[in-house]
């Protein structure tokens, strides 16, 4: 139902479904491809809601405010079924759990996924990619690129479905006997039967586990789960190869649960690789990695600060490779629990600590391989620079071919008498998955670089 109030008729782009019962209120604006699905509710009776292009609020949902106050939806903004938002602002591509209360004046940053059933306490106000669950709700981590990319799939099936209402849907009587002929399958959502197969396999205990094709990865013990910058990282990452030594000595700094050890101990069989994390559990899971793999004879896990470690006199310019995935937020809102804190915050490692000590245990031609945010590129820049390092190679990352890179790789090795760190280097753009909704798959160049470690489609 679409009804005028005190004169204010509701402005609905005519690419956008609302369903016949939906009820849309008042002082109400609704853009392009957006789904405003069974029995939603949008009042624009007491103040204006802005619904921007390719949305979706789905069944059952309520949008509302106090007086003089507004609903604002900016672009692919994904309301769950049966949310309620009242007088809130909910940024790009955010998306609202089921169930979930947003109330007047909080501010959700773009990219910020809630939990079902989470209540954000008014005038809350929410950073960019954060992921936001409970009652009182709190920010426990930053939204990955894998779930992010997830998200914006989710996403496309509703930009898509206005238009397959509009085409394809409409009013019947039932049938009373099901016909021989009737369709059962849904093919067009094997993308999402692939992704499940192709990524972390759940054990009926709980423990959760990543299948490789020669090892597997079992990470409930550990405060960050396998991710796509770890992986990434662990197929990528290389010694210098101007020498004709293939065993290296190889370290990976903030271990988790070993899975960039345990790759890299697959591409380099000769070597051996060290991994250095100071939480006790993650430390623990990662031996427990390394031990079931066929590589456990080239593996160990050291339970110790890298600071501390690194200036082990036994360490010193031994290592040809230091990999790390390090904490890299600085200034961000904590979770409430500490092994988290640990392994996203840089409060026990910071940027200064890891150059200074991969410049004590790296040999001379060894390198420094990082994963690091592109809105913290200058700091880790200028570290670099401070200890003498210049960067060797780059590659950006970004979800999709619509979203600018958030992550990038970069390699670097200690500057020789006479050299400076302004050597220019072109960076690589690297795209994990391509299309849209039920078109998106990881790339061609994905799979290759993943092909020897992942299990075949």
């Amino acid at each position: 139902m679409i009804q005028a109030f005190k004169g204010m008729i509701p402005v609905i782009h005519a690419s956008s479904f609302i369903h016949p019962t939906a009820v849309v209120i008042g002082h109400v604006t609704i853009g392009r491809d957006c789904y405003i699905g069974p029995g939603a509710v949008l009042r624009g009776d007491w103040g204006k809601i802005v619904i921007s292009d390719g949305c979706n609020v789905q069944e059952n949902c309520v949008l509302h405010m106090f007086p003089g106050k507004s609903v604002v939806l900016l672009k692919g903004a994904h309301v769950g079924h049966g949310a309620s938002i009242h007088g809130a602002r909910l940024g790009e591509d955010t998306l609202i759990g089921m169930n979930s209360v947003i109330m007047d004046d909080v501010a959700l940053g773009d990219g910020c996924i809630v939990g079902a059933l989470s209540f954000l306490k008014a005038g809350s106000v929410w950073e960019a990619r954060g992921l936001i669950v409970g009652n009182p709700a709190t920010r426990i981590k930053e939204v990955s690129d894998s779930m992010f990319s997830h998200k914006v799939e989710g996403t496309v099936l509703y930009q898509k479905l206005p238009n397959q209402m509009h085409n394809e849907s409409k009013e019947v009587e039932p049938l009373r006997e099901i016909p021989e002929n009737r369709h059962e399958d849904f093919p067009v959502f094997e993308t999402w039967n692939k992704r499940s197969n192709r990524y972390i396999r759940m054990g009926t205990s709980g423990n959760r586990k990543m299948v490789f094709k020669r090892f597997t990865v079992r990470d409930e013990k550990c405060a960050m789960k396998i991710g796509t910058d770890g992986v990434m990282i662990g197929a990528w990452a290389s010694p210098n190869h101007n020498h004709k030594k293939t065993q290296f000595q190889i370290a990976d700094i903030g271990s988790g649960s070993g899975v960039i050890a345990l790759m890299l101990a697959q591409r380099f069989p000769e070597s051996f690789i060290t991994a250095v994390e100071l939480e006790p559990q993650a430390a623990e899971q990662s031996q427990e990695n390394f031990n079931a793999s066929p590589f456990h004879s080239r593996l160990e896990c050291i339970e110790e600060s890298f600071q501390k470690w690194s200036f082990r006199v036994a360490n010193d310019s031994r290592y040809d490779l230091v990999v790390s995935n390090p904490p890299f937020f600085h200034g961000k809102p904590k979770s409430p629990f500490h092994a988290r804190n640990l392994a996203r915050h840089d409060d026990y490692l910071n940027v200064t600590d890891l150059f200074d000590g991969a410049n004590k245990v790296l040999s001379r031609e060894g390198v420094f391989c990082v994963v690091w945010p592109v809105e913290r590129d200058l700091d880790l820049m200028e570290a670099a620079s401070h200890i003498n390092f210049k960067m060797i190679r780059k590659c950006l990352i970004r979800p999709t071919p619509n979203h600018e890179s958030v992550r990038f790789m970069a390699e670097f090795s200690k500057m020789q008498p006479g050299e400076t760190s302004t050597v220019n280097v072109n960076p690589t753009v690297f795209t994990l998955e391509t299309g849209e909704g039920e078109g998106r798959d990881f790339t061609p160049e994905y799979d290759e670089l993943m092909k020897a470690f992942f299990l075949d489609k």
